[in-house]
């Protein structure tokens, strides 16, 4: 990237929150020139194909329009998106899910900082195209997210969560399974993955394993208890945890 400053479009339909990203913007982020907000899903969808902006920070609860059907409805995306939102888990899953770039209201001087020099520093790379947004669109038009990303060999790879047969706990880290492919090493714990797939088909068993129930080939309840898994491993169950397995394991096969 060259020292040409980064344009910068914001969209949202609260005027306060444009003034402060604004205001932010223009004493913390030398690098980047806001060129106009805007107040409506209608009107960003306008003046983003007329500008060309590098970087847009987007409201995503706005009237008549959300944040996600204004990227819709501009499927060449050249610019890199930065999400704004009220608390919302569902929403905030599917970030996570995709590792799509977010903050949330009310907003933070420091959070927009960080977000800024994220994105900066991820156009400073040799990126090809930016796929999480498409990962994120799909993930939350679907009843349930298909893909996470995941940040495996120094790259972020997409993968369908149906490939995931388990995960297992190493300390602060992760070691995840897949039906087919080699395990990977993931700098996540355990208890960030159980917050993310608990109610996406998976279960965490014991306090070192998650399963995905669809793997599940059978359970022994007896003293040692344990799950036997499609591909013959044995993976160890919690006591205390059998009972609510087998009951999530009836609702899931329902």
């Amino acid at each position: 990237m060259d020292n040409k400053r980064l344009k910068a479009v914001i969209v949202d339909d609260e005027k306060n929150a444009c003034n402060l990203i604004e205001a932010i913007i223009a004493d913390k982020c030398p690098e980047i020139e806001v060129i106009t907000s805007l107040h409506s899903a209608f009107e960003a969808i306008q003046e983003i194909n007329r500008i060309e902006p590098d970087i847009v920070f987007l409201d995503i609860e706005m009237p008549f329009a959300s944040g996600f059907e204004v990227l819709e409805a501009i499927p060449d995306r050249k610019f890199d998106v930065i999400f704004v939102t009220a608390f919302n888990q569902y929403a905030i899953k599917a970030f996570k899910f995709s590792a799509a770039d977010y903050l949330l209201k009310p907003l933070d001087e420091k959070e927009i900082v960080a977000a800024v020099k994220k994105v900066i520093a991820k156009r400073n790379s040799n990126r090809e195209k930016d796929e999480r947004i498409d990962v994120l669109l799909k993930n939350i038009q679907s009843e349930k997210p298909k893909k996470i990303a995941l940040y495996l060999n120094e790259n972020m790879e997409f993968i369908n969560l149906d490939k995931i047969v388990r995960l297992e706990a190493d300390t602060r880290y992760t070691y995840i399974y897949f039906a087919k492919d080699p395990r990977q090493l993931v700098t996540k714990n355990i208890g960030e993955f159980e917050d993310l797939l608990c109610d996406k088909g998976f279960f965490r068993v014991h306090k070192s394993h998650i399963v995905n129930m669809e793997f599940v080939k059978s359970i022994s309840k007896k003293a040692g208890a344990h799950l036997t898994m499609l591909d013959g491993t044995e993976i160890a169950v919690s006591r205390r945890k059998i009972e609510d397995f087998v009951n999530e394991m009836k609702n899931y096969i329902k």
